[in-house]
């Protein structure tokens, strides 16, 4: 190898390494302004926190008078129940929300008709569960699934907070039921409805996970003849499983409401879009938080934007391989043909198989501050 070609080769690698090092700056400049957006609403969160303080009563008396207007007829201790499940469920997954809690306005959502086959031991169905979910409430009180753009492979579930990687849902039928189904397992909207029950506010993820327990705790004993919520037409549930589904309906109704409104409007946060689809956006966001207004609509995403855009086109490196490969190319001269070796390196390192985040065929979560290796310029 001649000097010449030794030259050149040190012209790319700077060249590559000016850009790359540009691009970081960029990136670093978008982040410092995201953070700024942070301690904004971090700042209004705590507000948010002092008021509840002060007054606890009002989110109580939202939930009572919502679940009131959907069922006038539900007896006291029923609503009390539910009231105390949907604060507790909004505790746990909005401790540090970015987004407002709402509920509708008024009841004016079609109602859902979803049921769930009988499987085996009598126990539901999870898929036949998930399927008649996504046929029979979408649009109405489930929030669109979210669509992330497949050079990224995953987003952050705007209600628990994790990172999914959805390799596994991409061109499948069963991507809104999937999302349904992880929803409900979010908000946990079952619970036992018997007023004896010491776990009566005791939420679960499941229906059958409901079934089980009154089979356990409750000896098997039927559920009462009529619906607790009230129902005029309800018409009798010849079997308990039909009961169940019927009651289990209007729990995930009501559980609902602790959403955000942003779920239920058509527009872009970040790498994740959300599609509405025949929601009536007027009719939601009324917030149980009404002391405060959170609005993230004013937020301008355009940089977030930019940021997501340039690392989905970015080659996948870490910290200090970053750091190796400048050190070599602008070390001593002994060193430029190690400088294109560990290039070469880097790239088939690159280039073997599951080295890339795409490959990932399994379902899986990542807390928050775990990002993937892609995604994280801290590896």
């Amino acid at each position: 190898m001649d000097s010449s070609d030794c030259d050149n080769q040190t012209t790319f690698a700077t060249f590559e390494l000016e850009a790359t090092v540009q691009a970081l700056f960029d990136l670093s400049t978008g982040l410092e302004e995201m953070s700024e957006r942070i301690k904004t609403r971090e700042s209004r969160l705590a507000a948010l926190n002092e008021a509840f303080a002060r007054n606890p009563a009002e989110p109580w008396l939202a939930y009572f008078g919502r679940i009131r207007d959907m069922y006038p007829r539900a007896e006291q201790w029923v609503i009390d129940i539910n009231i105390k499940g949907a604060i507790d469920c909004y505790s746990r997954l909005f401790p540090i929300s970015y987004l407002e809690p709402s509920i509708p306005r008024e009841h004016s959502l079609a109602e859902s008709t979803a049921h769930s086959e009988r499987a085996f031991s009598g126990a539901l169905s999870v898929t036949s569960e998930a399927v008649t979910m996504a046929d029979n409430t979408r649009g109405y009180f489930f929030p669109s699934a979210p669509t992330v753009d497949p050079t990224i492979g995953c987003f952050i579930c705007p209600v628990c907070k994790k990172w999914q990687m959805v390799r596994e849902w991409m061109n499948k039928d069963e991507v809104d039921s999937a999302w349904m189904k992880h929803i409900c397992a979010d908000i946990e909207p079952y619970m036992c409805l018997n007023e004896t029950c010491a776990q009566h506010a005791r939420s679960f993820k499941r229906l059958r996970d409901l079934m089980e327990h009154h089979r356990i705790e409750h000896g098997g004993t039927r559920p009462p003849p009529d619906c607790p919520f009230g129902c005029p037409d309800d018409g009798g549930f010849p079997d308990d499983i039909d009961w169940y589904k019927h009651v289990g309906h209007h729990m995930r109704d009501v559980r609902l409401m602790v959403l955000p409104t942003s779920l239920y409007e058509s527009r872009k946060y970040d790498d994740t879009t959300f599609d509405s689809e025949s929601v009536n956006s007027s009719s939601l966001g009324v917030s149980h938080v009404s002391i405060l207004h959170i609005d993230e609509m004013q937020e301008d995403p355009s940089k977030a934007e930019g940021m997501a855009k340039f690392i989905s086109q970015a080659e996948t490196f870490s910290g200090d391989q970053l750091r190796r490969w400048w050190m070599l190319t602008i070390g001593n001269e002994d060193s430029k043909l190690n400088a294109e070796k560990s290039k070469q390196n880097f790239a088939a390192q690159q280039n073997r198989p599951g080295s890339s985040i795409l490959t990932t065929t399994t379902v899986t979560s990542h807390d928050e501050r775990n990002l993937p290796a892609h995604l994280n310029l801290n590896n």
